[in-house]
């Protein structure tokens, strides 16, 4: 995977794992659910991980914050809301 496919793909990881925060946060969707979705993102997690060494020293620092917010918000979901949320998720929360 390229440096910019492996951004991107990070990106999208972490804007897939926030939607489901903000659906548990919104109560748009059974928890089981979202809980089912956010365990098999959870296990393509260090998938990805693994593969933030590979890219170049400039770019790490992006992926890493992308995967890391997207850790967070899923287990934000995988514990029914009952953990500490990504700062992006309090933010949303705090705008509705």
């Amino acid at each position: 995977m390229s440096t910019d496919e492996l951004v991107l793909e990070a990106k999208r990881f972490s804007m897939e794992a926030f939607g489901l925060a903000k659906a548990l946060v919104a109560g748009d969707e059974e928890l089981e659910e979202l809980q089912r979705r956010a365990g098999e993102l959870q296990e393509r997690l260090p998938e990805l991980s693994a593969q933030v060494d590979s890219a170049p020293e400039e770019s790490r620092p992006d992926i890493q914050r992308s995967l890391a917010d997207a850790s967070l918000d899923l287990r934000y979901v995988l514990a029914g809301g009952n953990v500490p949320s990504s700062i992006r998720l309090h933010h949303f929360a705090d705008d509705r």
